[in-house]
Order: C-alpha cells, then structure tokens, then sequence
C-alpha cells in the first residue's frame, strides 16, 4: 500500500515539475540574463574609454571648446577656469588670453582683464591680432569711465 501511494505522489510531483522549469534551467536563463548584462556594460566601458583617449589626445582644443561653450551658455566662471588652465599649460596659444580677458570683461573685473592682456602683450607683439587691441583700449575706457571700480 505504501508502495503505491509514494509511486502516485511522485508521479503528481514528475508531472508538475515538468511544467514548472528546472532550477538548472532557471540558473542557465538567469547566467544568461546576467551575461548579457555584464557584456552590454563592458562594451560601454570600453566605449567611453576610446572618447576619454580621444579627448586625451587633444586636451588643448578640449579645454578650448568647453571655454567656448561655457561662454556661450553664460557660465562665466567656468569659462575663465578654462582659459586660465590654457594659459597656465599652452601659454603661447593666444586665443586663451583672448578669451579670458573678455570673460573678466563681462564679469565687470576690468582691471584683471587688463593684466591678462598686459601677459599676452609681454610674451608677443608681432603679428597680433586686431581684436587685442580694439579689446585693450574697450578695456582702457572702461577704466577712464570708472578707475575705482574695479
């Protein structure tokens, strides 16, 4: 008798694991759930490791641009950040001197948008630029207008 009853029970328990997936099999969907995952995030890495050496390469044009582009979008201080670094590690790329005495310009520092254009004038005087100079001398009304408020 009991012999008969523990052969149902185990054939009610076959039949309704059959149904119901295998815990090796849910392990195999869930490792490969899992796989995909770390693949999909490894490749991201490695995609953003190759835009990082490409701005490496180039760190000049890199921190020009996002001067640029914090000028542009108003944010003042993080474009003068930009230009001073350029100034500090390439100072015989002009346009940063340029750029940062105008930023110092608009931040109403007259007085230091005069000394970073004395710098650039201290390190070259032939071939200038044009704006260098329509820049000094906006520079040096400003200074007639208002000497003290600097």
């Amino acid at each position: 008798m009991l012999k008969f009853l523990f052969k149902k029970s185990f054939k009610k328990s076959e039949e309704h694991d059959k149904s119901k997936p295998s815990i090796k099999n849910r392990m195999i969907e869930t490792g490969t759930g899992i796989n995909s995952l770390f693949k999909d995030l490894l490749q991201k890495s490695k995609d953003e490791i190759e835009i990082i050496k490409i701005k490496c390469q180039n760190l000049l044009q890199t921190n020009f641009e996002l001067g640029l582009k914090h000028l542009s979008e108003g944010n003042l201080s993080d474009a003068r950040l930009r230009f001073a670094i350029m100034i500090k590690f390439w100072p015989k790329f002009t346009e940063s001197y340029y750029h940062k005495a105008y930023v110092e310009l608009l931040q109403n520092k007259p007085q230091k948008a005069k000394q970073t254009l004395d710098k650039f004038f201290h390190l070259q005087t032939d071939n200038v630029d044009p704006k260098f100079f329509e820049l000094r001398q906006q520079i040096e009304d400003i200074n007639k207008v208002s000497p003290n408020d600097q």
